[in-house]
């Protein structure tokens, strides 16, 4: 089991920038979303789009929406070089 405690931005950060890249309430639809292209159950389309939600849903001040649209916008360009469906 990883120790890993922040999951907005690619693991090849240092921690102390991952930490920075995660308000905590952003951080669980970054955990989901890594956990989604992870397991590939669901198609990188819906994993895309729950976590958008999940962004948008957490996000509560104009900071954090600006983050959680920028966040979606990366995943919805460059994920499909991470993403592991599962056939």
């Amino acid at each position: 089991m990883s120790d890993k405690k922040y999951f907005c931005g690619p693991e090849i950060l240092p921690e102390g920038v991952e930490k920075a890249l995660s308000p905590s309430r952003l951080n669980e639809a970054c955990h989901q979303h890594d956990i989604d292209y992870t397991e590939g159950k669901v198609s990188r389309k819906e994993a895309d789009s729950r976590f958008y939600k999940a962004m948008m849903a957490g996000a509560k001040t104009l900071g954090e929406k600006i983050l959680a649209v920028i966040y979606y916008r990366f995943v919805h360009r460059f994920g499909g070089l991470f993403y592991r469906r599962k056939k």
